[in-house]
């Protein structure tokens, strides 16, 4: 499933007719699933003027989460850009230059590097991996948060993000109340 599609009403569910209000509430209900998965854990980040940017600052939330909780990741991704994503993550493991703030007015820039980044972004076709649609359900459910559509409000839609109360990494960014990289 592609989230967009889904919701729009395109595209066939086995051989049955399935309307939109239908899959607005297998979406709805997607997300409360998610939400009662042990040891599932969301990040997330909204920054649709410069995605490469949302990812690698993503990348660097995962990396100091993970580091606090001592523990380790990979990414599982969906395919495209997989020369410029791997290319980048190679560079992160190595120099990731982060502004910090160490004082009123005092900026500084540190080394991120991402090492708790066990290997390569792994690559998987959507429609080959339940995994990666539900990432994507995600995804499109924070676009209609944060991007609202009435066509798409009607059905509830905008309030689906809003449901993975338990999944959530809040300590991502403390100060997103759901966590969102921003």
């Amino acid at each position: 499933f592609h989230a967009t599609e889904f919701v729009a009403g395109r595209g066939h569910l086995g051989d049955k007719i399935v309307g939109k209000y239908r899959r607005s509430q297998i979406f709805r209900e997607a997300f409360s699933v998610l939400n009662r998965v042990q040891g599932v854990k969301v990040f997330t980040s909204c920054r649709t003027s410069r995605p490469e940017w949302a990812f690698e600052r993503l990348v660097t939330r995962i990396q100091k989460t993970i580091e606090s909780w001592d523990s380790h990741a990979i990414l599982i991704v969906d395919e495209g850009k997989e020369a410029e994503m791997t290319r980048l993550i190679r560079k992160m493991a190595v120099f990731n230059p982060v502004p910090v703030y160490t004082g009123p007015n005092t900026l500084v820039t540190q080394n991120i590097a991402t090492h708790r980044i066990l290997e390569d972004p792994f690559f998987k076709d959507s429609s080959k991996s339940f995994f990666v649609q539900m990432a994507d359900f995600v995804a499109y459910g924070l676009l209609r948060r944060e991007k609202h559509l009435a066509s798409k409000n009607k059905y509830g839609i905008h309030e689906c993000f809003d449901l993975l109360t338990d999944v959530v990494v809040r300590e991502a960014s403390p100060k997103d109340a759901m966590g969102i990289v921003r």
